[in-house]
């Protein structure tokens, strides 16, 4: 494929980036933000870290789907798909397995999508489109569907987000919209509803609203956690199952932090508020990422231990005497930038002991660690060279098929000025090797059954 130029800076990528909260990351979004924490740090124990289990799964019996408060205006409904899209690539031609789908901000008209057999082109063409007019949805085990908004913008009170089914080439376009005196947050588009946060001034989100795809009428309007007590700022739901979500809040300097997971039907949330960093969730739902440091100042960048805890923590009774089962990591003049990103199979976490081009990490190269959940074992598996014209590498939550590569991207600061690599990194041979030559932001992967399956 012919290199595209991004139009905009890194910085403003790294933005950009922070906006549509990409898995993985720590200091934008997927989800967390910039946090740091204080306040006494629980000793950590050498016992094992209690056994996980599984979050429950949807009640197979239908449950009445409980609405929201009566509006003079409904909160969402369906609405004419804004774009009439083009599929310039059919479902029956992408490659069998996962398919990364992803966008170029100097292109605003189409979506790409990459493939680990080395396939990669034009997905969607978007006629009538123009720079700003629509962003990617963050989307959550969503099956073969994307989704696009107008943006989400904290000026404004509603907005449209177009559903697209990829296997059928469905369009389904919603319009949804905040009580008076609240305006849009983020969006999730998830297995079975797309939901969207509303936020007021001076306080942040107040709470979200679960829209489900097949009855938009039938909105689900929740508050945040009392848990989080004032100090939500703007969290985003990581789907755990069809109607279950992970909620960790923004904090600042000084404070502790607070998880909860909470079924979106019955709404009890379980929560634990610790003193150290909460993470993404593995992918099997049983683990939480963790970090402490004693200065909370370094978090979440420069941790002395890093950890795991499992989600049965939150749901059990005995919340209060869990602990993560912590690692030393050696503090250098690099710093852990991102969050970390699981293995496919959850049995190991790898970080990114990272650096940027500027002056101060001259002589340095960015170090791949892998924590291994079951041992707590943290080992180097790899170096990502600083090389001339090289910038900021992102390990991506997309990984081969047989698990042994994870996607690697670099343009995460402003050093490349709008190119943005891709490579594929061996977590076994720590092994390096070019994948696309100037690529774009991804935002989904979509898993293209074998035919028959």
């Amino acid at each position: 494929m012919a290199a595209r130029r991004i139009g905009r800076s890194g910085a403003e990528r790294h933005r950009s980036l922070a906006r549509l909260g990409l898995p993985g990351l720590v200091c934008l979004t997927v989800v967390l933000g910039c946090s740091t924490l204080s306040g006494p740090r629980a000793t950590p124990t050498a016992g094992p870290v209690p056994s996980a289990t599984r979050l429950s799964e949807p009640n197979p019996t239908p449950r009445p789907i409980p609405t929201a408060k009566p509006s003079p205006t409904p909160l969402a409904g369906l609405f004419e798909p804004r774009y009439a899209y083009r599929f310039i690539t059919p479902w029956e031609e992408l490659p069998v397995g996962e398919v990364v789908i992803y966008w170029d901000l100097g292109d605003p008209r189409r979506l790409y999508y990459f493939a680990w057999e080395g396939v990669d082109g034009d997905l969607l063409e978007v006629p009538g489109a123009m720079g700003g007019n629509w962003q990617p949805v963050r989307s959550q085990r969503s099956g073969t569907r994307i989704a696009l908004t107008q943006g989400i913008i904290t000026d404004e009170t509603e907005t449209w987000i177009d559903v697209i089914d990829l296997a059928t080439a469905n369009v389904q376009g919603y319009r949804v919209r905040c009580p008076p005196g609240e305006a849009m947050g983020h969006a999730v588009l998830g297995p079975e509803y797309l939901a969207y946060g509303c936020i007021r001034l001076g306080v942040g989100t107040v709470g979200y609203y679960f829209v489900p795809l097949e009855a938009p009428d039938q909105v689900i309007a929740r508050p945040l956690p009392a848990e989080f007590a004032g100090t939500a700022g703007d969290p985003i739901p990581q789907w755990l199952t069809e109607t279950q979500v992970y909620m960790v809040n923004d904090v600042g300097l000084g404070q502790e932090q607070t998880g909860c997971v909470v079924d979106i039907l019955a709404w009890e949330p379980r929560c634990i508020r610790v003193p150290y960093l909460l993470g993404e969730v593995s992918p099997d739902g049983r683990w939480i990422e963790t970090r402490n440091a004693e200065d909370p100042i370094v978090l979440p960048e420069k941790p002395n231990e890093v950890g795991v805890l499992p989600v049965s923590c939150i749901l059990s009774e005995q919340a209060t005497k869990c602990e993560p089962l912590w690692t030393p990591i050696d503090q250098d003049r690099r710093e852990l930038r991102f969050g970390g990103t699981w293995s496919p199979d959850s049995r190991s976490l790898f970080l990114l002991q990272g650096i940027d081009c500027t002056q101060k990490y001259n002589g340095y190269s960015s170090d791949v660690w892998r924590l291994e959940v079951e041992t707590s074992e943290l080992t180097r598996v790899g170096t990502i060279p600083n090389r001339p014209l090289s910038d900021e590498p992102y390990l991506m939550a997309a990984w081969s098929p047989d698990g042994t590569e994870v996607l690697v991207s670099e343009g995460q600061s402003p050093c490349l000025e709008g190119v943005e690599p891709w490579h594929a990194f061996s977590v076994a041979t720590g092994r390096l090797r070019l994948l696309l030559e100037d690529a774009g932001i991804p935002f989904a992967v979509v898993e293209k059954p074998q035919p028959g399956d």
